[in-house]
């Protein structure tokens, strides 16, 4: 493609025609779980500080890109949000003779494709020049993914992992409830002060969407967590564990609360707060927020350092679905411009918070 005749728009308004393009991005690793987002418009349009780029060649949109601004850092940083190429610039099945010619052939277009847009994002969205950062969370085993990031400049700063928490039948708990107007500006603070030393603290959308809920006993918050109702659809599903997902206990009326043929429904839980020695009350906030919003899974995602996350695997109670979840880890890649080398090493050496609602 000549790289000349294409236009780039910056808005952060969302063009008419993007809600199918967005449906149709496929996340998730060759030979693994497979997905697409239900309704990523809705999201998009709930997310502030967005700066959408388009590539357009003519009326038609060859690739969007949504980065997301973020303020609460020393550097300029912007997450990018969606990543989305039309079908006739993604990796297809191919004659294993020629697959190489054509991985190779599809990630220098798209290399130069996101240069360009880096160049413009960079240009208009930051005038005053400041040092900049963009991250992007990418599954480990998505080589293509991983190596098309590196082509056009990120680098490998952290790792993340996935826990999933589920319960056939929840129970619901007399000190679960969800938050009271009164008592947000105590949950900030107390997230803050846990997440001081990390990178990427997102809050100022926090009681946005989703909701908040606490556990509190005797006027006391000992543990919070954020829940918002999330919904994959299946694309591809493989192997053995595909077929017994999706063909048999699909089908069962227990397990059709967690898994339907073709969709996933779970929380995205996020913000978790923990008292010192409360990990049993946090699992029963987790199971009694399943119950109340009626929702069997939940999935949060956290630095691999994370002593919270930690934490919760070490209690060991996550249930069956974690079990044998066979998610791997995945990178937090960023890109750097104009950031100092000593700067830059906070990156990799403190921990990211991770954002449900930016993953999901």
């Amino acid at each position: 493609m000549n790289t000349s005749n294409i236009d780039i728009v910056l808005d952060s308004l969302i063009p008419h025609n993007m809600d199918s393009q967005l449906e149709n991005t496929i996340y998730g690793s060759q030979g693994k779980l497979q997905y697409s987002h239900i309704k990523p418009i809705i999201k998009l349009r709930s997310i502030s500080n967005k700066q959408i780029l388009t590539i357009k060649q003519g009326d038609r949109i060859i690739a969007v890109v949504v980065f997301v601004a973020r303020n609460n850092h020393d550097e300029k940083t912007f997450y990018v949000r969606y990543v989305s190429f039309i079908n006739k610039y993604r990796t297809k099945r191919v004659h294993p003779t020629l697959a190489d010619q054509v991985r190779i052939r599809e990630q220098s277009l798209k290399a130069k494709l996101m240069a360009l847009l880096h160049q413009k994002l960079l240009t208009e969205s930051n005038p005053e020049n400041r040092p900049t950062v963009l991250y992007a969370y990418i599954e480990e085993d998505n080589l293509p993914s991983v190596h098309l990031a590196q082509l056009f400049g990120y680098e490998k700063v952290r790792k993340m992992q996935t826990l999933v928490f589920n319960r056939f039948f929840p129970r619901d708990h007399q000190y679960v409830k969800p938050i009271d107007a009164d008592e947000k500006a105590e949950v900030i603070g107390l997230l803050k002060q846990t997440y001081r030393a990390y990178n990427f603290v997102e809050l100022t959308q926090l009681f946005d969407t989703g909701q908040y809920f606490v556990y509190k006993k005797d006027g006391e918050i000992l543990v919070g967590i954020k829940a918002s109702i999330s919904e994959w659809k299946i694309v591809h599903l493989p192997g053995l564990d595909g077929f017994l997902i999706q063909k048999i206990l699909s089908r069962l009326p227990i397990f059709s609360r967690i898994f339907k043929k073709d969709r996933i429904k779970f929380l995205a839980f996020e913000a978790v707060w923990v008292g010192d020695g409360h990990e049993k009350e946090l699992f029963e906030l987790m199971e009694a927020v399943c119950a109340q919003l009626k929702v069997y899974m939940g999935m949060m995602w956290f630095d691999t350092e994370c002593k919270i996350g930690n934490r919760i695997i070490d209690f060991g109670k996550l249930g069956l679905i974690h079990s044998i979840n066979k998610s791997g880890q995945a990178h937090v890649l960023c890109k750097f411009n104009a950031v100092l080398e000593n700067e830059k090493q906070k990156y990799s050496a403190n921990p990211a918070y991770i954002s449900a609602f930016d993953v999901t």
